[in-house]
């Protein structure tokens, strides 16, 4: 019945199980006391994702015009939750590359800086050389990073100290 449904890409009810032979031996029928039964495929295009099935212990016509437009719509709503899920899935896949993505930007943007500060860290004197010229001198270099825009150098050629 399910399958059947499902194959015909279309709505199916039953009714009256307990009188229908192949169907007394049935699980539905004989645990559950079902005499009425409802399937229906959710369809993306031709692409089956899922089938709602119900069952009911009414006699007779359970499932009225009235019952079954209710069914479609939460048919519909059904369907629409799975197109949500799907959706919230890929985004969050897409989320997931995206922030690797800037985290990998990031720690080399990190690494470029620190290479930028051991650089610029080679090029400035160390302060025993600038002691050795400016006795009297202190260097207040204080940085919040491992660069800093400012530099400094000192140079001696000959008697004259640059």
């Amino acid at each position: 019945f399910v399958l059947e449904a499902a194959h015909a890409q279309a709505a199916r009810t039953l009714t009256d199980l307990s009188q229908q032979r192949d169907w007394r031996s049935h699980p539905a029928v004989a645990v559950h006391g079902a005499n009425a039964a409802y399937a229906a495929p959710l369809l993306q295009g031709e692409r089956l994702l899922a089938v709602l099935y119900l069952e009911h212990p009414a006699r007779g016509d359970y499932f009225s015009p009235a019952v079954l437009e209710y069914l479609t719509v939460i048919t519909a709503q059904a369907f629409i939750y799975f197109q949500n899920a799907a959706l919230y899935a890929a985004l969050e896949r897409r989320v997931a590359e995206r922030t690797e993505v800037i985290a990998q930007q990031s720690q080399d943007i990190d690494d470029s800086l620190r290479y930028a500060g051991r650089i610029q860290h080679a090029i400035m004197p160390n302060l025993d050389s600038l002691k050795r010229w400016f006795p009297e001198s202190f260097i207040l270099y204080i940085t919040g990073k491992p660069y800093s825009g400012d530099w400094y150098w000192v140079h001696s050629t000959g008697r004259s100290v640059m």
